[in-house]
C-alpha cells in the first residue's frame, strides 16, 4: 500500500510538471521549446472519429479554405490567420481524438516527404475522459509537401522493479497513420 501511494505522489509531482495547465484552456502544447516546428494545440469538443466528415490531415492555403471547414469548435480561436499569413503559409491541420484528456502531444518535425512526427505522451495514470485535438502546423508554401501522414512515437511510461525498488521508466513505440 505505501509503494502505492508513493507510485501516486511520484505520478503526481510528474504530471505537474510534463502537463503544465494552460490559462485559456486550448493547449496541450508541451513541447520544450527546442522544436523548429510551429504548432498550435487547440482542444475542441467534436469527437473526431467521423472519418467520413472529419478527415484527419487536412491542408488549408487560404482563408476562405479555412472559413470553409464550419468547424465551429476551433474558428472563433483562429482568427489571426490573415490572406497577409497566407500569402506566404499553409496550415496543415491535424484534428485527433485521444480516449484521455491527459495524453500529451508535441509535434517534433515534419519531413520533406510529407511525415508529421509527433511525439504522443502516454502518462501511467490517465483519465477517463476523451478529448479532441485540433494541431494547426505552420508550413512554408515553399516546401509543402503533396501528401501528408502522421507518425506518432508513443512514449509510455511504465513501472518496473529494478534492484527492490519500484522506478517509473518509459517505452518507445511508433505508429503510422497512412497517407491522406
Amino acid at each position: 500500500m505505501k509503494q502505492l501511494r508513493v507510485c501516486t505522489a511520484v505520478w503526481l509531482m510528474l504530471s505537474m510538471l510534463l502537463y503544465p495547465s494552460s490559462s485559456s484552456g486550448d493547449s496541450n502544447n508541451i513541447n520544450d521549446g527546442k522544436s523548429a516546428v510551429n504548432a498550435r494545440y487547440i482542444r475542441t469538443r467534436t469527437s473526431y472519429i467521423d472519418k467520413a466528415k472529419y478527415q484527419p490531415i487536412t491542408v488549408i492555403s487560404s482563408k476562405n479554405d479555412l472559413i470553409r471547414l464550419q468547424d465551429n469548435d476551433f474558428l472563433n480561436k483562429i482568427d489571426k490567420y490573415s490572406d497577409d499569413y497566407f500569402a506566404d503559409s499553409s496550415l496543415v491541420i491535424v484534428r485527433l481524438t485521444e480516449s484521455s484528456g491527459s495524453i500529451g502531444h508535441s509535434v517534433e518535425s515534419i519531413s520533406e516527404n510529407g511525415d508529421i512526427i509527433i511525439n504522443r505522451i502516454l502518462p501511467l495514470m490517465e483519465t477517463c475522459d476523451m478529448a479532441a485535438w485540433c494541431i494547426l502546423i505552420k508550413i512554408n508554401n515553399k516546401i509543402k509537401a503533396k501528401k501528408y501522414r502522421i507518425v506518432f512515437i508513443n512514449i509510455s511510461e511504465i513501472i518496473k522493479r529494478e534492484g527492490g525498488k519500484t522506478v517509473i521508466d518509459t517505452v518507445r513505440t511508433i505508429d503510422v497513420m497512412e497517407d491522406w
